[in-house]
């Protein structure tokens, strides 16, 4: 398994605090590619951040309701490592 970091996205042009509204899972729960990760807030569009690979959620470092910048790591996660 290799460990990863999700950082939140840059959801407008400012580039100033962005609301993290809701989690879609939580620590141990396993995401598909395409299930909604987080809910994200900004310049009043919440947003749909969905799991870009399927992986397993190991830490949230953000709470509902926090404002954080844009390239924050706000949780980590293990996704199988890459097979050649």
């Amino acid at each position: 398994m290799k460990k990863i970091e999700i950082k939140m996205p840059a959801l407008k042009s400012d580039g100033g605090p962005i609301m993290l509204c809701r989690w879609g899972a939580q620590p141990g729960d396993r995401v598909e590619t395409g299930d909604v990760l987080f809910e994200a807030e900004a310049a009043k569009t919440v947003s749909e951040i969905e799991a870009d690979a399927p992986m397993r959620l190991t830490a949230l470092l953000c709470e509902e309701g926090d404002e954080v910048e844009p390239g924050t790591v706000i949780a980590t996660a293990e996704v199988e490592a890459e097979t050649e």
